[in-house]
């Protein structure tokens, strides 16, 4: 059950122009106010372009800042709050479930539904990407009469095809690869104990040398055992700090981390806030647990 009042259920025949498969707006958040949580029956993706947002999917929190793309399927539940001082600026693309089956249909085949997992998370987009977005959101905002309607539906289709490549292969294309042994490593060290331990920890686990492992993880992931670990540790203070009201410093070092500064400056990256701010930004909408 969902921990957030689904008031709002948004269907595409009343917000979509007459005919058409798709849909596209900006949205700017100048205060701290979140948004009505809502559901919907058509597919979107929406861009971050200035600042950073705490979004609500599915009652699980996630921060998304600038150049961060999110998808999200029919059906889903969510909501979105600003998080920081400054405005934060959203493009969202909006598309009906016959046009999103249609590009899926084209680019992997009528079965793609019992071969693909589509849950993609939030993603950094690289300049490309963003370059494409940009002509999607430009075509969509053209108004077609039925002259040029055929041609800009046929482009739409093409962008769309070219952006879910981006957002559903990836992982596929360049992981098939990747070594059991590897895959296997990576599973072990994502389990609470493990993490927190360090990079002799995954060393041991892998049962390779660090020059080995560390070759490994950024031909296939384009990681260094640092960075793997660090996401992991970032991952468990992030929901610490959301679910219980623990001393922050205590949550620090019992994900691994021994320096505070540190801990802080890479946190800050991540979430584009301190770690003050974010649970206090998430316990707004999400009640902690008792202290602990």
């Amino acid at each position: 059950m969902s921990i957030i009042d689904i008031s709002i259920h948004l269907k595409y025949r009343g917000i979509f122009g007459e005919g058409m498969p798709c849909f596209m707006a900006n949205t700017i958040f100048s205060n701290e106010k979140s948004s009505r949580p809502h559901t919907h029956d058509f597919y979107e993706i929406f861009m971050i372009r200035e600042g950073s947002i705490l979004h609500l999917l599915n009652d699980e929190p996630q921060t998304v800042s600038a150049n961060m793309l999110c998808f999200i399927k029919p059906g889903d539940h969510h909501c979105f709050k600003k998080v920081g001082s400054q405005p934060a600026r959203m493009t969202n693309m909006a598309f009906t479930p016959e046009l999103y089956e249609e590009v899926m249909q084209f680019l992997y085949g009528p079965k793609w539904h019992a071969e693909m997992r589509v849950e993609p998370e939030p993603m950094d987009v690289t300049e490309s990407i963003r370059s494409l977005l940009d002509e999607i959101f430009e075509v969509m905002l053209k108004n077609p009469d039925r002259s040029t309607y055929d041609k800009q539906h046929a482009r739409i289709k093409s962008l769309l095809a070219s952006l879910f490549i981006y957002l559903f292969s990836p992982a596929e294309e360049n992981r098939h690869d990747t070594p059991a042994w590897l895959e296997t490593s990576m599973r072990a060290m994502e389990r609470t104990g493990n993490f927190e331990q360090g990079i002799e920890c995954f060393i041991r686990i892998s049962g390779k040398s660090q020059e080995h492992l560390t070759r490994s993880l950024r031909k296939y992931y384009g990681l260094s055992p640092t960075q793997f670990i660090n996401q992991l540790r970032l991952r468990k203070t992030a929901h610490l700090l959301r679910t219980t009201n623990r001393k922050i410093t205590g949550i620090i070092f019992d994900s691994g981390f021994n320096n505070i500064s540190y801990f802080n400056r890479i946190f800050k990256e991540r979430y584009s806030c301190s770690p003050r701010e974010y649970r206090k930004q998430s316990q707004q909408i999400i009640k902690p647990e008792r202290l602990i």
